[in-house]
């Protein structure tokens, strides 16, 4: 099962260097054959999407 991983800062931009704080990301693509794909996201948020889980 081939695999790909990117790994991307929050901001998008991509002059902001390494150093800085933001958020950052990894995105895990699993290449399913003729089924698809399927991806996994992470981010190292200090705070949940939504403030309920409710509301997710």
């Amino acid at each position: 099962m081939p695999v790909i991983i990117r790994f991307s800062n929050g901001s998008g931009c991509a002059v902001v260097h390494d150093g800085w704080s933001d958020v950052r990301g990894m995105a895990t693509r699993f290449d399913l054959g003729p089924e698809g794909a399927t991806d996994l996201i992470a981010m190292n948020l200090s705070e949940f999407f939504t403030p309920m889980p409710e509301t997710f």
